[in-house]
């Protein structure tokens, strides 16, 4: 499957991909949170497996839908622990941000349908806005 590794200090192992879905591990580290984005049109299921991690999830606030003409409103904030389980769908949670609260944080997603992820759209400028309480 393969290792993608972005400039960041975050990490996407591909464990499997098939026609209908994709299995992904995310390795997170403390203070280099994902920031807002989307995957359009999908479905997706987050296991937490080591670590815990704050996930805010957003809505665009216009009636448009404009990425550029849109600012995010925060919907809520929520803090997983190891085998917490977080879903979003295409139009539940789907844009989001993601930051581990502990030095490490791994987690497996599922999505589907598989590679979706390349159409998603990174909210620029925008940074996660506090801590899980």
């Amino acid at each position: 499957m393969g290792e993608v590794s972005f400039e960041m200090p975050y990490t996407f192992r591909w464990i499997e991909t098939t026609p209908h879905f994709d299995i992904v591990l995310l390795k997170l580290k403390k203070g280099f949170p994902i920031p807002p984005h989307n995957h359009p049109s999908t479905t997706g299921v987050a296991l937490v497996i080591s670590g815990s991690t704050c996930i805010t999830t957003y809505e665009l606030e216009d009636a448009l839908h404009e990425v550029k003409r849109s600012a995010l409103r925060v919907v809520k904030m929520s803090e997983f622990r190891a085998w917490d389980v977080s879903t979003l769908t295409s139009t539940r949670d789907n844009i989001h941000s993601v930051e581990a609260l502990d030095d490490f944080c791994h987690i497996i997603d599922i999505f589907t349908p598989p590679k979706n992820f390349l159409k998603a759209t990174i909210y620029p400028g925008l940074k996660n806005v506090g801590r899980c309480q």
